[in-house]
């Protein structure tokens, strides 16, 4: 699945102005037919399995390599910004390079909310218990996640600041996340979505049986989790019940 591309331009107003393209796209563990994509339920792929962030770097049409300076930058203020990864969307992560893909800054993502036990007893079981009923949810697993930056200016590479590239950065992700990635895919991108599954997940089992008495509802009750927009980054900046802080949102990404 391919986004649409996007275009920024950094503040400056002179030969160091940075005006940057971004191609991104996500990759699944099979097609997603049109009729399931209004039933689909999108989760991270799990053990043995991860889910991987795969960015590349292009300067005036080059290709960048880890051996430069900037890449070099971008890896460190990468690294510096896991907190986001690791706390909020609760996964553990690895930072590394993929050589042998063209030079890519690549991020491993394994998730400590889904395991294989977990996704057997909420989603498969129950399913193949009514499999016969429509409007039962079908799983997809989010495998990579590509972001492809290309930027452009009149003049050398080492003349542009790194705090622009990094602030670059930090504008697309944010704008990604915010925009897209939350969502269409809650259960993987969605900081407020993942933790409410989380302390939600040990009373589906007992709400299903109470309406159904079977476990066939748990799929459903997932479902609906996963479809509350108001559990969105957008919804609680537009909420004017929501009281914001200076340090909201906290989508950065990349630190200096």
């Amino acid at each position: 699945m391919e986004f649409n591309d996007t275009y920024l331009k950094s503040e400056q107003l002179n030969r160091q102005q940075l005006i940057s393209c971004w191609k991104s796209s996500v990759e699944f563990n099979s097609d997603i037919g049109p009729c399931d994509e209004g039933l689909a339920l999108y989760l991270p792929s799990i053990e043995p399995n991860s889910l991987i962030l795969e960015i590349d770097v292009h300067f005036n049409n080059r290709k960048l390599t880890r051996n430069e300076f900037l890449f070099q930058q971008l890896e460190l203020s990468m690294s510096k910004g896991l907190y986001f990864w690791k706390e909020k969307l609760l996964y553990d992560c690895s930072l590394f390079i993929d050589e042998d893909n063209y030079n890519k800054l690549c991020l491993k993502l394994n998730c400590r909310i889904w395991n294989g036990n977990k996704i057997s007893s909420l989603l498969q079981k129950p399913i193949e218990y009514k499999d016969h009923r429509k409007f039962l949810p079908k799983v997809y697993y989010l495998q990579k996640l590509e972001i492809s930056s290309h930027f452009f200016s009149q003049t050398q590479l080492d003349s542009v600041p790194i705090v622009d590239f990094v602030n670059t950065f930090n504008e697309f992700t944010t704008s990604l996340f915010l925009s897209q990635l939350e969502f269409r895919f809650p259960l993987v991108f969605s900081s407020t979505t993942r933790q409410l599954f989380r302390c939600q997940e040990s009373e589906l089992g007992p709400i299903s049986y109470a309406l159904s008495d079977s476990p066939a509802l748990i799929p459903i009750l997932i479902s609906i989790i996963s479809n509350n927009m108001i559990y969105t980054s957008i919804y609680q900046l537009v909420n004017p019940k929501k009281k914001i802080t200076k340090d909201y949102p906290y989508f950065k990404f990349f630190l200096l």
